[in-house]
């Protein structure tokens, strides 16, 4: 699966996932196999782009399938898709 358009989300964020005893998630061999097959279009909501988003966005906005995208850097990002 590969396509210009393919995002990936990732629900779980690191210090949350920590702080209930689940150590190895997210994986970090997932995260960037996921980063290569959906050509950098993973979607988390600590990821260190948010913080100048969307001028460095590493997928261009709105796309194809997403629309708009609004965030609170660490705790959330909520997407409109068409």
């Amino acid at each position: 699966m590969r396509q210009e358009d393919l995002s990936a989300f990732i629900p779980t964020n690191k210090n949350d996932a920590v702080d209930i005893g689940w150590e190895r998630l997210p994986n970090d061999s997932l995260i960037e196999a996921l980063v290569e097959k959906c050509l950098t279009r993973v979607i988390r909501a600590e990821a260190p782009w948010l913080a100048s988003y969307p001028s460095k966005a590493p997928f261009k906005t709105p796309s194809g399938s997403i629309v708009t995208m609004k965030h609170n850097r660490g705790l959330w990002v909520e997407l409109e898709i068409a």
